[in-house]
């Protein structure tokens, strides 16, 4: 899939509830705006939903000033991740120390994480932050408990916030 989007929810798809997701790669594409709420390649959003086999490669970008900003979905509830690597860089050029930025998922509640990989640089500015906790995941939910088995990250994490190699911020602990 070869796409630039520029728009206030920079993804693919806006939303996944309950849905699968499976066997799909993108490169050389381009999400990023100057503000707003989500930002994902594949998913802004994903409420019960499954993402298997999935690879973001380092020719894609995500970029620009958002909320929850993540390489493969911005915001994940109660979702599956399986066999996930993505290789690409996350910016986020936010001003607000309430968002939140990861390799693989801006933030997420109660979902589950298997075989997952990120390689991808996740800069920004002021967001809470994380590479596998910080990069990958960056908050869990007291009530809706994160799983995670078989998890891997690479990539650089930089923030004149919350950061983490793992997580930029996990309020289970």
């Amino acid at each position: 899939i070869n796409l630039n989007v520029t728009s206030e929810i920079a993804t693919l798809i806006n939303e996944v509830d309950g849905g699968t997701i499976k066997n799909l790669g993108i490169n050389n594409c381009t999400f990023e705006n100057t503000s707003g709420r989500y930002a994902g390649s594949i998913a802004a959003t994903a409420i019960g939903a499954s993402f298997e086999n999935i690879i973001v490669g380092p020719a894609t970008s995500i970029g620009g000033s958002y909320e929850y900003s993540g390489g493969v979905v911005g915001y994940a509830i109660e979702s599956v991740f399986t066999n996930v690597a993505n290789y690409a860089p996350v910016v986020n050029d936010t001003s607000s120390t309430s968002s939140f930025s990861g390799g693989i998922v801006g933030y997420s509640e109660g979902s589950y994480f298997t075989q997952i990989y990120n390689e991808g640089d996740i800069v920004s500015h002021n967001a809470i932050t994380g590479g596998i906790a910080g990069g990958l995941v960056l908050q869990t939910n007291t009530t809706d408990y994160n799983e995670f088995s078989y998890v891997y990250n690479q990539g650089a994490v930089l923030s004149k916030s919350v950061h983490g190699g793992f997580f930029g911020y996990d309020l289970a602990s």
